[in-house]
């Protein structure tokens, strides 16, 4: 049974709005315009990937160049879809091309629901975190705020947000600033989460793939982020050379979180999803692992690192997957060569 692979980074910010028909902002339309080649790469036989008839000879020769296994195509043939990530808009796309074996309106609200930033704080929950550790979701900015007052250097989230957006520090902007912002938030999401700072040392993912029953665990995602958490690029290595590259034993952490997630998550959503975790310094000055800073249900930028460093095997070994905008891309290899504002590229590891 074929699937239809389709890139919808906007998908986040649908997620939001929850409208049933979502318009993503010219940004955004463009970042999914420049990668619409990017679900090659994690494409399996039979799967196949809709491409304008003007990129089918490019889509072609990247397939044929890098051995992957899907196929493009103008029209569809698959008799269920894998995007990105789900949303009602997202769904409501995929019923206008024909697609019948899709999930229904109240799996995607399920998936919604399982996408706020009140599902880590469940998962935290799970693995047995200190209660006085644990973030808290406010519906009432006034306690966000005495919360926040009392807490003192803390983290504000946005329940629904792109990925490393919609995250605030307390710090970092002035009390006037902050009181506006959570009452926004609130206003407009209907919570807010409020968490301890942590003394964070690296970031780091763990991925995770769910066949709607268990969710068992794939591999490990070092990425670099700027100094405001936004995405920069992911390392491309072998995961014997990335889990020793980050220091600590993740195996039992992450197959602790596998065994949690199949009973919280597992039952109402099929795909890829990545844990963000964190190596953070403790009251004692020992680095220890954060095991949930959020978790995206969908694919991530991991999940493509994780196909790409098995596929492009000369860079794979010690290589950077990085995102360029405005026209100032580095040498390497274009993984979605469509001529965009945008690009994907591999190259070697500086």
């Amino acid at each position: 049974m074929s699937r239809l692979l389709h890139y919808n980074p906007e998908n986040d910010l649908a997620l939001a709005s929850n409208a049933l028909s979502y318009t993503p902002t010219a940004a955004a339309q463009e970042i999914r315009r420049s990668g619409a080649l990017l679900p090659l790469w994690w494409s399996e036989p039979g799967d196949e990937v809709i491409v304008t008839p003007n990129l089918m000879p490019t889509a072609e020769a990247l397939c044929e160049k890098w051995h992957l296994p899907g196929k493009p195509v103008v029209t569809t043939t698959a008799s269920w879809a894998m995007p990105w990530g789900w949303s009602r808009s997202t769904l409501r796309e995929f019923r206008s091309i024909g697609l019948e074996n899709l999930p229904s309106d109240e799996q995607v609200q399920a998936i919604r629901d399982l996408s706020h930033r009140r599902t880590s704080i469940t998962l935290l929950k799970s693995l047995g975190i200190s209660p006085d550790m644990l973030p808290l979701q406010f519906s009432d900015a006034d306690a966000a705020i005495a919360a926040v007052s009392s807490m003192g250097n803390c983290v504000l989230k946005m329940p629904w947000s792109g990925s490393g957006r919609g995250v605030f520090h307390s710090n970092h902007i002035s009390r006037t600033m902050l009181e506006k912002t959570v009452r926004d938030v609130v206003h407009r999401q209907g919570s807010i989460i409020v968490e301890h700072e942590l003394k964070k040392e690296r970031d780091f993912a763990t991925l995770f793939y769910s066949d709607g029953q268990n969710i068992s665990y794939r591999g490990l995602s070092l990425f670099i982020t700027d100094s405001h958490g936004h995405y920069q690029g992911n390392m491309l290595m072998p995961q014997v050379q990335l889990a020793e590259f980050l220091g600590v034993e993740i195996a039992p952490i992450a197959t602790a979180v596998a065994e949690k997630l199949t009973s919280i998550i597992a039952p109402m959503y099929q795909g890829w999803l990545g844990v963000d975790m964190m190596l953070y310094k403790d009251a004692s000055g020992d680095t220890a692992v954060w095991p949930c800073v959020e978790i995206n249900l969908r694919m991530t930028m991991g999940v493509l690192a994780l196909y790409v460093a098995k596929r492009v095997t000369n860079y794979g070994n010690n290589g950077l997957l990085t995102v360029s905008k405005n026209g100032r891309f580095p040498d390497g290899i274009n993984l979605s060569p469509t001529s965009g504002k945008v690009q994907f590229t591999v190259q070697p590891a500086r």
